[in-house]
């Protein structure tokens, strides 16, 4: 027992004579190291379900560790592990290493489209809308062709590429592909299941911004209904359900209705995530437009700075979500 301790973190080390021994024994005996990959490869994949970074915790510095060991010896467990970490560090918006972790998962199998979609996740967050749409792609293709055209995955990559399709200003394709995935969600989830909310709130979104603001409301409530029941009120899918409804409610006239969504879905991301985090920034950003909206400058310029300082810290430089809060700030001071 004198040979394990904890770190500053506090979590628990053991010394190094102690590490070199189990290294040798799971070399010695490959089944070891299998079980425990598969064991955390499952935790990982389960921590990561909850859409809580902080349920992951535990399990970061080991993943990357167990990663490396279980290449060495030639397991599929290693790309599971090395999928699942760069999904964690995505959640909490550290790009880079996702991005990194993406691609070591896919040299380590080539031929699995998840680490591939998720890879194209990361590039449209970063603003890479040609890298994203290639990954969606390629994935998509690959999930067609293992499992058909009605299986779960390939509406999640029909969907994820109708995302792209929508950022670069293709509305009437978007629609098309995020009915299809709809359906295909409806079908194999049911229509109060949250991966089903997911897809009503993107044809919300459609829907919003082809000027229906009625019937993105319709859709935006049905989505936060099902969350709050799949999840509980205080869950970030929650959070995004509250701020699509807060800015429908913002283009409809409802400023008041619109706070109390933005005030609600900023308290949820902050908790989640914490205080700095891109997500955190968008909801400031929605709130800094509220408040220019009703004339409240002070706030509107307070809270603009402060979605910007984050953007900046996560985003590259050009980010079309800097861009819009540099714009918005630019526009309160020089007035």
């Amino acid at each position: 027992m004198g040979l394990l301790r904890k770190s500053e973190d506090n979590r628990p080390t053991i010394h190094p004579l102690l590490a070199e021994y189990a290294h040798g024994l799971a070399k010695e005996k490959k089944e070891i190291l299998e079980s425990l990959a598969d064991v955390l490869g499952t935790l990982a994949y389960e921590a990561n379900q909850t859409g809580l970074p902080s349920n992951f915790v535990f399990l970061r510095s080991h993943i990357p560790v167990t990663a490396s060991f279980a290449e060495k010896v030639g397991l599929q467990d290693a790309e599971i592990l090395m999928s699942n970490y760069g999904h964690h560090l995505q959640i909490i918006a550290d790009y880079s290493g996702a991005k990194i972790a993406y691609e070591h998962a896919i040299r380590i199998n080539p031929d699995n489209a998840t680490p591939i979609n998720n890879l194209g996740l990361v590039m449209k967050e970063q603003g890479d809308l040609t890298g994203a749409r290639m990954m969606y792609e390629r994935a998509l293709k690959i999930w067609e062709e293992e499992l058909g055209m009605e299986d779960p995955k390939v509406a999640f990559g029909i969907n994820n590429l109708a995302g792209v399709y929508f950022e670069q200003g293709d509305l009437a394709g978007a629609r098309t592909m995020f009915e299809r995935a709809l359906k295909m969600f409806e079908k194999q989830f049911g229509e109060e299941h949250s991966n089903t909310a997911t897809l009503i709130n993107n044809l919300g979104e459609m829907m919003r911004n082809q000027g229906d603001l009625a019937s993105a409301r319709t859709m935006y409530e049905r989505a936060l209904k099902i969350d709050e029941a799949s999840f509980g009120p205080d869950h970030p899918d929650v959070a995004i359900d509250l701020n699509n409804l807060g800015i429908v409610m913002q283009d409809s006239g409802d400023l008041t209705g619109a706070n109390a969504m933005y005030e609600r879905a900023l308290r949820i991301d902050e908790a989640s995530f914490g205080p700095d985090h891109p997500t955190v920034a968008i909801r400031i950003h929605n709130l800094a437009m509220l408040f220019d909206q009703i004339g409240d400058k002070e706030n509107a310029v307070s809270y603009e700075k402060r979605a910007l300082a984050i953007l900046q810290k996560f985003l590259p430089p050009g980010h079309p979500y800097i861009k819009i809060a540099q714009e918005h700030l630019d526009s309160l001071t020089d007035s």
